[in-house]
């Protein structure tokens, strides 16, 4: 990974905008959203990525038990109307994902087109 790359992910990690990072990097305006593209499919530069997020991370305290009970809380609190339902329902899909439950897979049916289904992959248990 050259230096900019490695500016790119640096970057990318502090806001997760991908043309953005690529200008603060140093790459052109012009072309932004698609050296973005490029990089993020690079697996040096996600590699980085992922290891920056990591860091702020635990910096923070941010565990996946800790995100799993902040979106259980958004699930009970729509039920109680503390929270919109569409709240509920999108905290719901996340923590489903998540768990492993719930895996999404899209096709490219057209340039313009493109299918998203969402299946359970994982048997629920009773009381789960």
């Amino acid at each position: 990974m050259n230096s900019r790359q490695r500016a790119f992910a640096r970057e990318y990690a502090a806001d997760h905008n991908g043309a953005a990072a690529a200008v603060r990097a140093g790459y052109s305006s012009v072309r932004a959203k698609h050296t973005a593209r490029e990089l993020l499919l690079k697996p040096d530069v996600v590699g980085e990525i992922a290891k920056l997020d990591a860091v702020t991370a635990e910096e923070l305290g941010v565990t996946k038990l800790w995100i799993m009970s902040v979106l259980k809380r958004l699930v009970e609190g729509s039920l109680t109307g503390e929270f919109p339902a569409t709240v509920g329902v999108r905290a719901y899909e996340t923590s489903s994902k998540m768990a492993g439950f719930l895996v999404e897979r899209s096709e490219s049916v057209s340039r313009e087109l493109k299918v998203i289904t969402l299946t359970f992959d994982k048997e629920l248990e009773e009381g789960s």
